[in-house]
């Protein structure tokens, strides 16, 4: 093989393993360190207790979260449904007084829930955020959010986001409290 060729072998491998680091860990983009925190992205997923299992946990006997930062409504159980919450910079900059409250109604309850998670104790090097509801809560698969809403607290900021449904299912709510109350 000629010496050219290997050279670009070589820049094509090295530029193309850049390319794979800065897609897995976009905690080395620069934009994610400067400016306001903010939500970029939620997905709602379901997950089996097994999707957290890492080889690691069989000899070390704690969970291994690889870096991403994972709240539960009950912290021993795994199996439920979660909001699966991408950041714009890793949780582990946020403040140290930083705070996650997380309110939802589920598909088999009509009450509206409200959970709050302290995030630096738990906080990972990436910006994902995963927030589940598990245990008791969580009464399998055929379970889905039908609203939610997730405020951050850090550093005097306040970031939320929520569900199309949230305002809708909220103002019902006031609605059928004021007509029990009135009633």
């Amino acid at each position: 093989m000629s010496k050219i060729l290997r050279v670009f072998i070589g820049v094509l491998f090295f530029f193309s393993s850049i390319i794979l680091i800065y897609g897995r860990y976009p905690i080395l983009d620069q934009r994610i360190h400067g400016g306001p925190l903010c939500i970029e992205s939620v997905l709602v997923k379901h997950y089996c207790a097994n999707d957290f299992f890492a080889i690691s946990e069989f000899f070390t006997g704690r969970e291994n979260t690889g870096g991403d930062t994972i709240l539960r409504t009950d912290d021993l159980q795994r199996a439920g449904l979660y909001l699966v919450v991408n950041l714009n910079k890793p949780v582990c900059e946020l403040a140290e007084d930083a705070e996650l409250v997380f309110q939802y109604v589920v598909s088999d309850c009509k009450n509206i829930k409200k959970k709050g998670f302290e995030l630096k104790p738990k906080a990972g090097s990436s910006p994902w955020l995963f927030v589940g509801v598990t245990g008791a809560d969580y009464h399998g698969r055929d379970q889905s959010f039908l609203a939610w809403s997730l405020e951050i607290y850090s550093n005097g900021e306040r970031v939320s986001q929520e569900s199309y449904l949230w305002e809708m299912d909220k103002v019902d709510s006031e609605l059928q409290c004021n007509e029990t109350n009135e009633g």
